[in-house]
This record gives C-alpha cells, sequence and structure tokens, in this order.
C-alpha cells in the first residue's frame, strides 16, 4: 500500500509542476504581448512627433492677464485691451499679434471669473483706485508707471485708438 500512495504523490507533484509550468508560459505569452504593443506605440508616437504635428505642445502665454493685477506689470507703458472671449478670438487677436506698433499689449477677459469684480452696468475707467473700476464693454486702457492715463470705452473707440497707433 505504500508504494500506491507514494506514486499518488508523484502523480499529484508531476500536475502541479506541469499547472505551474502552463501559468508562467500563459504569463510570460501576456507580458510578451503587453510588450510588443507598447513598442509599436512608443514606435509610431515617435514619428508622429518628428512629422512636424506640434498640435499638442503647450504654449505659455504671458499676454492675458487679470484685471486685477493690471497695473502690476513689468513695463513702464503697455495697454490693456478688456473685453469678452468671442470678441478677442473673431476680432482683436490680429490686431494684437499684428498691429501694435512695437506697443505692448495685455488682453484681459470679462469671461473669466476673477475679472467679474470689475463688471459693471456702466464704465468707470478714470480712476485711481483699482478697486472703483467698472468695465460695461470693450475698453482699452493705457498704463504708465502703474497708472491709467488713458482710456477708451467701446469697440469704435478702441478701434480708432488701434488706428491711431499704427499710424
Amino acid at each position: 500500500m505504500k508504494k500506491k500512495t507514494k506514486n499518488k504523490k508523484n502523480v499529484n507533484s508531476e500536475i502541479e509542476v506541469g499547472n505551474l509550468f502552463k501559468i508562467i508560459l500563459v504569463i510570460m505569452i501576456v507580458f510578451g504581448i503587453f510588450y510588443i504593443l507598447t513598442y509599436y506605440m512608443q514606435k509610431n508616437k515617435k514619428t508622429t512627433t518628428n512629422n512636424g504635428n506640434n498640435d499638442h505642445l503647450a504654449i505659455i502665454q504671458y499676454d492675458e492677464i487679470l484685471i486685477g493685477n493690471m497695473l502690476n506689470q513689468s513695463e513702464e507703458e503697455y495697454y490693456v485691451l478688456i473685453l469678452n472671449e468671442e470678441d478677442y478670438r473673431t476680432k482683436y487677436k490680429n490686431y494684437l499679434a499684428n498691429y501694435t506698433n512695437n506697443n505692448k499689449f495685455y488682453y484681459a477677459l470679462i469671461d473669466n471669473a476673477f475679472n467679474k469684480p470689475y463688471i459693471g452696468e456702466t464704465s468707470n475707467l478714470n480712476v485711481d483706485n483699482l478697486s472703483d473700476l467698472k468695465i460695461s464693454d470693450t475698453s482699452l486702457l493705457k498704463i504708465s508707471a502703474g497708472k491709467i492715463v488713458e482710456t477708451y470705452d467701446g469697440n469704435s473707440a478702441v478701434m480708432q485708438k488701434f488706428i491711431d497707433i499704427n499710424k
């Protein structure tokens, strides 16, 4: 009887070793598939970025500011254009890129939640204290030495100033 239990143990251990081998083989195949997929995905990723497709590059822009910070810029003299985002994209983005005649321009979007305290029904642009500033329409402010020195309220006045700047 002892022989039967020994044979039974040998058979059980052979089955366990066979199962262990199968499990290891399956794990190696799964890792191999993931390795091959990762390799080809990385290879394709490198070729698309080398083709000059820079659509996904992060661009840091320094021209959009908050109204509350508009008197604290590093330049001695500059302009701040305050408007909504749609007007910026459809009307003024091209002007700011091409027609500034070497003047520094910043823009502040009234759609930005941080600029909401400065939005009012009527404009109050000629202020000494920034907390009194109210914007109701597209406005252009000239800042010199940290103070508002010129103001232009409304699209027509702002466009006229752009024309005057480029003469």
